[in-house]
């Protein structure tokens, strides 16, 4: 049987320590790149993926697996990184399982100080993107006068506010975490892992949090609770905390729907929030 294409390119691209050993290549489908588990002779299942041009994915995991061996970040929070050129990724491959928003909303405590190490990790930040506000100059799908101004307003917001900074995940969907399967013997809750670092940026710790209402379609009050947990985790007290990650909601929605759009991805689930929000605001102005 032929091996598909994908898979031979990935094989082909691996360095010869890891093709001798080769057993298995499986294709990990829902990748925006070429991505494959392989199988090496002691069964050591790895993680290998091709790089696009200019990522950071690989410099961010390697100054995260630096950083872990002298702090408190879990072994098990982030891949370990085994092997990357300037095209190929190989990590470690996670134990685990993707959750949806019930398991979320089940654990948001041990969720949000997972997240709130990942924020305040001490890596050099120097060379790691910094997160952008929109400006509608830049955007191309054709929103609506009242989400163009709603969008106005939020930069305004979040202008105005006080920024909490720190190294940023930068796209939370559930197909990059994992709820982790539990160690032998251990007595706590499983934990979480964080894979796909591909859009790791500098910027408010918020905008994750936003990530997370809009992929999980958290209702506000479930919204406020994540971010309540949140400043529980990281100690943070503004009162204006929820307020703000309310307006950084507002902008992931357009900025995901607008790169959708461009990309010819599907964006249902951007303009759904985008449109749930603006019949709340015609609500409100109403009321």
């Amino acid at each position: 049987m032929a091996t598909p294409p994908v898979e031979q390119a990935l094989v082909d691209s691996l360095p010869s320590a890891y093709r001798k050993q080769l057993t298995a290549v499986y294709t990990v489908d829902k990748s925006r790149h070429p991505a494959a588990f392989i199988v090496l002779q002691d069964r050591q299942s790895l993680f290998v993926k091709q790089l696009s041009a200019h990522s950071v994915e690989a410099d961010v995991l390697a100054r995260l697996n630096r950083y872990r061996r002298g702090s408190c970040l879990s072994n098990r929070l982030l891949p370990q990184l085994l092997y990357a050129d300037s095209t190929l990724l190989i990590t470690s491959k996670i134990a685990g399982r993707h959750f949806g928003k019930s398991e979320l909303l089940n654990h948001l405590p041990a969720f949000a100080r997972c997240l709130h190490l990942i924020h305040k990790a001490d890596i050099e930040l120097a060379g790691i993107p910094l997160l952008a506000l929109p400006s509608m100059q830049t955007l191309t799908f054709p929103l609506s006068e009242t989400a163009q101004q709603r969008l106005a307003r939020a930069v305004a917001e979040i202008t105005a506010g006080q920024g909490y900074t720190g190294l940023l995940h930068g796209d939370l969907t559930r197909y990059n975490l994992f709820q982790l399967l539990p160690e032998a013997g251990a007595q706590t809750d499983a934990g979480f892992a964080f894979i796909d670092w591909e859009f790791a940026q500098v910027g408010d710790c918020r905008w994750d949090l936003a990530t997370l209402a809009v992929e999980f379609k958290l209702a506000r009050a479930e919204f406020r609770d994540l971010c309540a947990a949140y400043q529980s985790a990281s100690g943070i007290a503004d009162p204006r905390f929820f307020e703000i990650a309310e307006a950084w909601a507002w902008v992931y929605a357009i900025v995901s729907l607008d790169w959708a759009y461009q990309n010819k991805q599907p964006y249902g689930r951007y303009l759904s929030y985008i449109k749930a929000n603006e019949a709340l605001l015609s609500r409100t102005a109403s009321a």
